[in-house]
């Protein structure tokens, strides 16, 4: 028996495997094959896309689906088969969002189909993050865009967003939405019950009796749901204080290799 037989390892991208420079470690690479070499599953939990992750995936041992688009998708490299997808529902969301982009004309609208990424508002501020990125987009109106729709993200400063997430939620009196922040800048908008956790259950059951212990780590709000479903919970020393509050095992921060540092930490216990 491999000391990870039946170990999942469940790790936010951004700001938890990646470092400041939007790189994966070569220490945290040689980490991630160990644990897999030795009988572990390594899967990713990210509100990225199957098309803004790709540049990543080179070397990376892939045995298991991954959470993408925030739990709205849980998706396969191996063989690129998507398992799961939970779409937002379109309306109210098209008015809302209009309403949105009436009352703060410069909020940055990115729409997010299976395939496609559009910016809605044309009027909307640069988001300086698809330009480093590199990131293929259209410009599209929502009318127009008959794709299911997997989620939107408003980018805007922070005490704007924050006005956003009120109108948000006037607006949708049956809580057909989940309105969350994946970062201060980014206000996300997914079906009610997306969430990474809930996609983890879902990566739970797919993987049935090939796991027995999930560990998870993240750094920022919209991992709770994913830390708090696992056996083993950890955080980045950079993580947000709520997040360090759960965790069972805080790592170094994500500059310093802390998924190397994580496994290093699972061989002790």
């Amino acid at each position: 028996m491999k000391i990870f037989d039946k170990h999942l390892l469940v790790s936010d991208f951004d700001g938890t495997l990646i470092d400041s420079s939007q790189r994966i470690s070569k220490a945290n690479l040689d980490a991630i094959k160990y644990f897999t070499e030795n009988g572990g599953l390594f899967c990713g939990a990210t509100g990225r896309t199957p098309y803004n992750i790709g540049p990543y995936m080179e070397g990376l041992p892939l045995n298991c689906p991954w959470i993408l688009f925030n739990g709205a998708s849980l998706h396969d490299f191996r063989d690129n088969t998507v398992k799961k997808l939970v779409p937002v529902k379109r309306h109210p969301l098209k008015e809302i969002v209009e309403k949105l982009i009436a009352v703060f004309p410069s909020i940055c609208v990115q729409l997010y189909t299976k395939d496609k990424f559009y910016l809605v508002n044309p009027n909307g501020r640069e988001d300086k993050e698809i330009k480093i990125e590199k990131q293929v987009f259209y410009y599209g109106d929502m009318n127009n865009i008959d794709e299911p729709w997997i989620k939107i993200i408003l980018h805007e400063e922070n005490y704007v967003l924050k006005k956003a997430f009120e109108l948000i939620n006037n607006e949708d009196k049956n809580k057909n939405y989940r309105t969350f922040f994946s970062v201060d800048t980014y206000l996300e908008i997914t079906h009610l019950n997306v969430s990474k956790g809930s996609m983890l259950d879902t990566l739970r059951k797919v993987l049935g009796e090939r796991i027995s212990k999930v560990i998870a780590i993240g750094d920022y709000l919209n991992d709770i749901e994913m830390i708090k479903n696992a056996d083993i919970k950890a955080a980045p020393r950079n993580a947000h204080p709520e997040i360090k509050s759960i965790a069972d095992f805080i790592t170094v921060d994500n500059d310093h290799n802390a998924i190397a540092d994580l496994i290093n930490i699972l061989q002790t216990i």
